[in-house]
């Protein structure tokens, strides 16, 4: 009988030291998405006097896809009516853990007396910073223009 409660209270004391202690925040970021990680624990603990130690694995998990897109407007662009070719520029972040690919689109919002036309997309190429329309990559949705996709871990690119 002393045996079987020994084994009880390990069980219970394992089962305490993976649920209660520590933080248990889902944290990818860095671990890229499919990575296997296996956990083992040893609890050191102490009946009627006796020193015991226990070790126990858990089961084995990979690392979820974590999607975290950050969108950070440049700012407001002062123009005047009938103005044209005006840039708003903004950058696209990737604080995920894997690489994705992203779709824009550009629609004007409802409810107000402004509606944007010839609307173009561009994505920033590196060459030289800021908007140029020669230099910088035309992004059409849904045509296979894999330009927009953004590698893991707080990856950017200014979009136009």
């Amino acid at each position: 009988m002393q045996y079987l409660n020994t084994r009880k209270a390990i069980g219970l004391i394992l089962a305490l030291a993976f649920f209660i202690g520590g933080t248990h925040n889902a944290l990818a970021a860095g671990t890229a998405s499919n990575t296997l990680i296996s956990n083992t624990a040893t609890v050191d603990y102490d009946v009627a006097g006796d020193a015991r130690s226990a070790t126990g694995a858990a089961p084995d998990f990979r690392v979820d896809n974590r999607v975290d897109l950050l969108v950070i407007s440049a700012g407001n662009v002062t123009t005047t009516p009938g103005a044209t070719a005006q840039v708003l520029t903004f950058t696209v972040r990737n604080d995920g853990n894997t690489s994705q690919g992203y779709a824009l689109t550009a629609t004007n919002a409802a409810g107000d007396d402004f509606d944007m036309t010839g609307i173009s997309i561009y994505i920033e190429d590196g060459t030289t910073p800021g908007f140029q329309s020669t230099e910088d990559t035309a992004y059409t949705s849904g045509s296979g223009n894999n330009a927009f996709d953004l590698a893991a871990d707080a990856t950017s690119v200014n979009v136009y």
